[in-house]
């Protein structure tokens, strides 16, 4: 017989098994992901927070490929990663026996030509539509990242932004209540900013600036205000390509501080 904790997982393993089958039965194989569907998608976020991608049932391109690079960061930092969350692909068929087209719609991913389409699920919801969607139109690993830091506090590899000023963005938001102490944190960020030395370092340090100091104007719901405000105008996907650059930094920004490192989730 198995020991007891063995006995007790295994719905979950036999969840896990059945997933890892249907990935090899029907979509392109990514070491990391799990292939899901309407059954399945349900009860795995029962046992774990959940980044999903929608995409068609044999994807390819650059978009795939960077998709790739986040499973593999996944795989790489197995041990570092929290065990509670997993990577998940809805693999959408146009023909034939339309797979999984009916819960894309229900995800609000019924659009093919916007594919792929991230979304974030948290652990216990079995509501599909409630799920985060990912509003950026930058799809690569990194951004992607960001996104997971975001929305469910998840680190994986790089996300893109400066580590030296996410220590710091947690440690101000550490020090609510002690305005003195977060003044001084936000004066070692300026001298921080100052040995950045590439262009790109240089313009994303002068956003950790700038949030900074509208925290110490607005208070640290400031962060989650202006996270809710941007989210909402990159839906809304009305601007040019340049200022959803922008915005979509500035999003990932504000992550360090309403999931700052080291923070319990």
């Amino acid at each position: 017989t198995l020991p007891p904790a063995t006995m007790a997982r295994l719905p979950t393993l036999f969840l896990l098994l059945s997933a890892t089958l249907l990935r090899h039965t029907f979509a392109d194989r990514v070491e990391g992901s799990l292939d899901v569907d309407e059954f399945t998608l349900p009860r795995l976020s029962s046992v774990a927070d959940l980044l999903i991608k929608v995409d068609k049932a044999y994807p390819y391109g650059e978009d795939h490929n960077q998709f790739k690079e986040l499973c593999k960061r996944m795989v790489s930092e197995a041990d570092s990663v929290r065990e509670d969350f997993l990577i998940a692909s809805v693999g959408v068929e146009g023909y034939g026996d339309n797979r999984n087209k009916d819960l894309a719609k229900k995800m609000g991913a019924g659009d093919e030509e916007d594919f792929p389409q991230y979304f974030y699920l948290k652990k216990g919801t079995k509501d599909v539509t409630k799920a985060k969607r990912y509003v950026g139109k930058d799809k690569t690993a990194d951004a992607i990242t960001a996104f997971l830091r975001t929305e469910g506090g998840v680190r994986l590899g790089s996300s893109g932004l400066l580590e030296e000023m996410d220590i710091l963005a947690a440690k101000y938001v550490g020090l609510v209540g002690d305005a003195a102490k977060q003044q001084k944190v936000i004066e070692d960020a300026k001298k921080q900013a100052g040995h950045y030395s590439s262009r790109n370092e240089k313009a994303t340090a002068d956003v950790y600036l700038k949030v900074f100091a509208k925290a110490a104007q607005k208070g640290v719901k400031y962060f989650e205000t202006e996270s809710a405000r941007v989210g909402k105008m990159l839906s809304d996907g009305k601007m040019s390509d340049s200022k959803r650059k922008l915005f979509e930094e500035k999003l990932r920004v504000l992550g360090s501080f309403t999931n700052p490192v080291g923070a319990e989730l």
